[in-house]
């Protein structure tokens, strides 16, 4: 069923790709979420970076990914993760 509805959600819009994240897209979007979301974010901060606490939360979220239900947006002409703003 979910591969039957995939065609709803890829493919291409504007100057941006959709994709549904594969296994092997999970290093590249470990650290888009790592550098854009997770350093910064106010509940993570207080409790210190480091490399362990970095491998926790690549665990939690590729925990998170395993489901086969996420997916990601590749800008085009840079083929960069994009986590907002999808204007031209």
């Amino acid at each position: 069923m979910i591969s039957d509805n995939l065609s709803l959600v890829e493919g291409e819009w504007k100057n941006f790709i959709f994709k549904r994240i594969e296994p092997e897209d999970y290093l590249i979007v470990l650290d888009h979420v790592v550098k854009y979301f997770l350093i910064d974010e106010p509940t993570c901060a207080p409790l210190g970076w480091s490399l362990e606490f970095q491998e926790e939360m690549y665990t939690a979220v590729t925990t998170m990914m395993d489901d086969g239900l996420s997916f990601y947006a590749l800008d085009k002409r840079s083929r960069e993760v994009r986590n907002q703003n999808f204007e031209v």
